[in-house]
């Protein structure tokens, strides 16, 4: 399963990311944040910002860098592909990384990053293909890379995790209502700055299954394959 990040103008929006196996990595020279927020629609496979109007052209709504890839044991899918895989919009199916059991990856975003309004600020695309088939992971957001704020995830129950919905509808990738994936709203968490710039996402596949008797973290791939972002 895979996910994807997104931020939106009136009710959510955003941007995508993207990993290589063997620690951290960077696709190019980061961008120091601005002071002052500025809302407009990002996107990120896996971790994404939705927007109620389409971007300018000059606007890029997806994660722009991987930060640091942790892959956990024995997974290999998807990270030959890697930065490009998880960079940009969903493209569902077998178009993810996994990040294995246990496994963590971390993304940024240009400016404006992903920035607090009404409703979903960001939405992660994993390939759940039905709920039935989750690989839940836990969902972080942080304004500096060091200091993080964490959505409450239940990896038994589900509420609260990524790789949870399907995607849905690939030609909208920033529209909550249609895009399918996983949303979350900044405004949940608990004195969070209203903009940020790095998502982290951290596979909790083996805290579902283990309880049903399931010594793995994903059904397939050798039971290794764990969380798979998509965008």
């Amino acid at each position: 399963t895979a996910s994807c990040i997104e931020h939106r103008r009136c009710g959510g929006g955003g941007r995508a990311l993207d990993a290589r196996a063997g620690g951290t990595l960077s696709s190019h020279r980061a961008r120091m944040p601005s002071s002052t927020p500025t809302a407009r629609p990002m996107l990120v496979v896996m971790l994404a910002l939705v927007a109620c109007s389409e971007p300018e052209s000059s606007e890029d709504p997806f994660a722009d860098e991987v930060v640091a890839f942790t892959p956990g044991p024995d997974s290999n899918f998807g990270h030959d592909r890697l930065p490009e895989i998880v960079l940009g919009p969903p493209g569902g199916s077998l178009d993810v990384a996994s990040l294995g059991c246990g496994g963590e990856i971390i993304v940024r975003f240009d400016e404006p990053g992903i920035v607090e309004g009404p409703g979903v600020d960001l939405l992660v695309f994993e390939n759940a293909f039905a709920t039935s088939f989750p690989e839940p992971g836990e969902v972080s957001v942080s304004d500096d890379g060091e200091t993080w704020w964490v959505f409450e995830c239940d990896p038994v129950s589900l509420v609260g995790c990524a790789g949870i919905t399907p995607t849905a509808e690939l030609a909208h990738p920033t529209d909550p209502e249609r895009a399918g994936g996983d949303g979350f709203d900044l405004a949940s968490l608990a004195d969070a700055p209203e903009q940020v710039w790095f998502v982290r996402i951290r596979d909790r596949s083996r805290e579902h299954w283990q309880p049903l008797g399931m010594d793995w973290c994903d059904p397939g791939q050798m039971g290794s394959g764990g969380f798979d972002l998509d965008a």
